[in-house]
């Protein structure tokens, strides 16, 4: 953008008659550097609002310079040159104000530029005029779309007319505000945006948390429900093996408290204990296997044996 705002100062440097080279060239430096304002400041356009005031009332010789920004038509006092603290003090004190009760209110509506030659003929400027010393005033409005944002409002300290040149200097500066205020606006759409994206991200992390954690307390459930059916099938089977060897012991028992006990039943009371032993200490012994291999994958994870 600073290449076609200084091919304009220079269409306008070359088409006035009172502009010379001198002057051109500090047109296109103040021009550059607002626009390295812009760059430097793309969150906030008071930086720019400042520079704008304080180089054009110093390019076009004039006593003050105000930029003047429109919300919900009413003008707001944004930057300003300093004068006297009394006078500068008054000029804050003068915002805001309506724009349909100011006499340039309709003509920066409708985008036009308002010259007031001699501020002593226009009753709600005089008293402001003469509380910051100037005589003559022209208001340039800055458009957006076609709407009117704000304005540039320049001084001088004796009336008359200011000079076209002049003029088109201050629409030059007009152009560079709209371009600080639409950057700013889209930097703050793109913060926006930013920040909520940054919310969905942070929603959807905590989704998938909670979709892991979900899965965890799945697999833990399908774990727990697959060491429970492996380790009922050995005690399953030692609890009926129990449960018949008891069931033998009691009719041993009972034969031997009538002394009617036979070889042949404690033989095969014996027979059926030694077997019943057996496949309890083989279930009980599948069980604390089962019960270890357990125990590992809970505690043993620098185990360079997959588990």
């Amino acid at each position: 953008r600073t290449a076609p705002a200084a091919n304009r100062v220079k269409r306008r440097s070359a088409s006035g008659p009172s502009i010379d080279l001198k002057e051109a060239r500090e047109q296109q430096a103040a021009t550059a550097e607002i626009l390295k304002v812009i760059a430097s400041s793309p969150d906030d356009v008071q930086p720019v609002f400042q520079a704008i005031a304080e180089r054009s009332n110093r390019l076009v010789n004039g006593l003050s310079t105000t930029v003047l920004s429109i919300v919900h038509n009413t003008v707001h006092l944004s930057a300003f040159t300093k004068t006297t603290p009394n006078a500068d003090a008054e000029l804050i004190a003068w915002f805001p104000r309506e724009l349909s009760a100011l006499p340039y209110g309709d003509h920066i509506r409708r985008g036009e530029i308002f010259r007031l030659p001699d501020t002593e003929a226009d009753p709600v400027l005089r008293g402001i005029a003469r509380s910051r010393g100037y005589r003559s005033i022209v208001f340039v409005p800055l458009l957006h779309d076609g709407f009117a944002i704000g304005m540039i409002g320049q001084t001088k300290s004796e009336s008359g007319p200011f000079a076209e040149n002049h003029v088109e200097l201050l629409k030059t500066f007009a152009d560079q505000a709209v371009i600080a205020i639409s950057t700013v606006r889209l930097f703050q759409e793109v913060q926006e945006r930013t920040r909520e994206l940054s919310a969905s991200l942070d929603d959807l992390r905590f989704a998938q948390d909670r979709l892991v954690q979900t899965e965890k307390l799945a697999a833990l459930g399908r774990l727990v429900a697959g060491v429970a059916h492996e380790i009922n099938t050995p005690i399953g089977t030692s609890l009926t093996v129990a449960s018949t060897l008891e069931s033998k012991r009691a009719t041993f028992a009972t034969e031997a408290a009538r002394e009617t006990l036979r070889r042949s039943t404690l033989t095969e009371f014996l027979e059926a204990s030694r077997e019943a032993l057996l496949q309890l200490m083989a279930n009980l012994n599948q069980a604390a296997g089962l019960i270890q291999s357990f125990k590992q994958v809970a505690t043993d994870q620098n185990h360079t044996d997959p588990r």
